[in-house]
């Protein structure tokens, strides 16, 4: 006789009770388990395959069949075998297993069959492949990256699936936004060559829409890279404005503007202080190419606004530079401010900031700093003689020894732009010291003293490099070597004279080179002295040309007038139209050359 397992009585009930029902096993797998695919399940059981079929699988079925708890204990009394307890623990132990396995992928169905419970492990298995699939094929560009994939895989291997795929996601997410970047760099620098171009052009107004267009591609994605591409535009535009007869300093500081507008800068109080300092800069450098602009006074007190915030930030006690560096800045805009408004507390303030300024570098011994902060602290003392209306030697003095401090600074780290200012400073305060000299050779030889040094600081200065300072440099060269003629015997005088003409004509050229009076208190000052050369000249004895040097000075000084009237300087107009009537007076008096052809 064959045994009669628990399941074989079961299964048999199980058939009848489905076939009283009319019910096929595709059915009643679908009424049981929700799935006709259970099918199989149903098969073993009404076949007598399971011997021991767990109450989870059955239950369902039960209750489909409505088989009452009576008729399972008559399954059970019927059986011929008991269940093997050994096999019977493997069993409760194994499906301890898969439920803990279960349970750590967060399986949350307590009453779960194995084969649900088989089914939905599977389907954790097939999400696991996957994940080892993407991660097999991500090829990580960086360390972050790198670093990314290693923790998702070890939270894969330790059963944590949706961290995994958080981890994932955010390499894949850095991989995408590095390629987008790519890209947008790519047309970032298109669009900056279109700049350049218009800045060729001299179209600034769109040079300026495209830079500010092409900085904006970066914003969505990464404010350091657009921060880094303001950054380089800006000081870019700065180097070539000081460096050319235009000036596009707006777009610098609009750009520079946007810079200090961006979260990360603001929130970092050295950079905002390092940006601060780099707009201040450009404030000023605008302010001083054109003096005379409706809106010159709202450009420097800007360049002072952010000098101010740019000191405000708590400097590292060992990051000297940064430092001193402000305070020159600070304090070279508030002497250009003193300059402007006759304001003395500005430049005593000023002066103190560089005394203090120059100290500190010189204890840390900086020699390029150290040249800097001499440079514009004889320039204040200058600008002090100035606004006080001293006329004596102490402040030309104490100028002099900060600009000899400076060329000696400037020397030791081959500091070509500061060495030549300084050159051109000493050769005017040499200059105007000559005024209180009464010995008649002494005087000359100061003055030579002074030409030598600003001729000096003209090597420096390359006419294609810093027009501008080589002009200032040439306008103060012209001035000294008129004086230095008017003491010369004719024939030196005459070379002396000629020299300021070409010195005087260079400086016009540096100061508007497209003849529109660019620089209009500048070119003004230019035809007045001109015409003073060549009046000097017609006076001078046995010269032949007196009467075409008087038109000279008359046409340099009837261009004067005009300039004049336009800047409000009445005084200096009416002092060139006085003098045009004296030489158009002189000028009737003597006869014009003759023609010798």
């Amino acid at each position: 006789m064959s045994e009669r397992t628990f399941g074989r009585a079961l299964g048999e009930l199980i058939l009848q009770k489905r076939r009283k029902a009319g019910l096929t096993q595709v059915q009643l797998a679908e009424d049981a388990y929700g799935e006709p695919g259970k099918t199989r399940r149903i098969s073993e059981l009404e076949n007598g395959l399971v011997a021991n079929p767990h109450p989870k699988t059955i239950d369902p079925i039960t209750a489909v069949l409505k088989i009452s708890p009576e008729e399972i204990e008559a399954c059970a009394i019927s059986a011929t075998t008991s269940l093997d307890p050994t096999l019977d623990r493997a069993y409760r132990e194994a499906r301890n297993l898969i439920e803990a396995l279960a349970y750590r992928f967060e399986h949350a169905n307590p009453h779960a069959t194995i084969a649900e419970l088989e089914d939905f492990l599977r389907t954790k298995a097939e999400e696991w492949a996957d994940l080892r699939d993407r991660m097999a094929t991500i090829e990580a560009a960086d360390g972050e990256q790198e670093a990314l994939i290693a923790q998702a895989s070890s939270a894969l291997s330790d059963g944590n699936f949706d961290q995994a795929d958080e981890l994932l996601e955010a390499a894949e997410e850095k991989i995408h936004n590095e390629n987008t970047l790519r890209e947008i760099r790519r047309a970032a620098n298109i669009r900056i060559m279109r700049a350049d171009g218009m800045i060729i052009k001299g179209d600034s107004e769109r040079a300026l829409a495209l830079y500010s267009s092409a900085v904006e591609y970066y914003r969505p994605f990464d404010e350091k890279e657009m921060s880094d591409a303001i950054e380089y535009i800006s000081q870019k535009i700065y180097e070539t404005s000081l460096r050319s007869f235009t000036q596009y300093f707006s777009i610098a500081r609009t750009l520079m503007e946007k810079l200090l507008s961006l979260r990360h800068v603001r929130e970092d109080g050295f950079n905002y202080s390092k940006s601060s300092y780099r707009l201040s800069l450009i404030y000023r450098n605008e302010y001083e190419s054109n003096p005379n602009a409706a809106d010159a006074g709202d450009l420097l007190e800007k360049a002072i606004e952010y000098a101010e915030i740019a000191s405000t930030y708590r400097h590292d006690a060992e990051n000297v530079v940064s430092e001193t560096s402000t305070k020159i800045l600070l304090a070279n805009c508030l002497g250009d401010r003193a300059m402007r408004n006759g304001a003395s507390s500005d430049i005593t303030k000023a002066i103190e900031i560089l005394i203090a300024a120059r100290d500190m570098i010189r204890e840390n011994n900086d020699q390029e700093l150290l040249s800097h902060a001499c440079n514009s602290l004889g320039v204040s003392f200058l600008r002090s003689r100035h606004i006080h209306n001293r006329n004596d030697t102490e402040d030309l003095n104490a100028a002099l020894e900060a600009f000899s401090e400076c060329v000696r600074a400037a020397e030791t780290t081959a500091q070509m732009e500061t060495w030549s200012a300084a050159k051109a400073n000493i050769g005017s305060v040499l200059a105007e010291k000559a005024h209180f000299i009464t010995d008649s050779e002494q005087k000359k030889f100061v003055r030579v003293r002074a030409i030598s040094e600003i001729n000096a600081s003209i090597e420096g200065y390359p006419l294609v490099l810093f027009p501008r300072r080589c002009a200032e440099a040439h306008l103060s060269l012209a001035r000294i070597l008129t004086e230095q003629a008017q003491d010369l015997p004719a024939d030196l005088a005459e070379i002396h004279l000629m020299r300021a003409i070409h010195s005087f004509e260079v400086a016009e050229a540096g100061f508007d080179p497209n003849g529109t009076n660019e620089n209009a208190e500048k070119i003004a000052l230019i035809q007045a002295c001109l015409g003073g050369v060549f009046a000097t000249h017609a006076r001078m004895e046995g010269i032949q040309s007196s009467h075409s040097d008087l038109q000279q000075a008359v046409h340099h000084l009837r261009r004067a007038v005009p300039i004049y009237r336009s800047l409000n300087q009445s005084e200096d107009a009416e002092l060139c139209e006085r003098k045009i009537d004296e030489l158009t007076e002189a000028m009737g008096k003597c006869a014009p050359e003759s023609d010798d052809r």
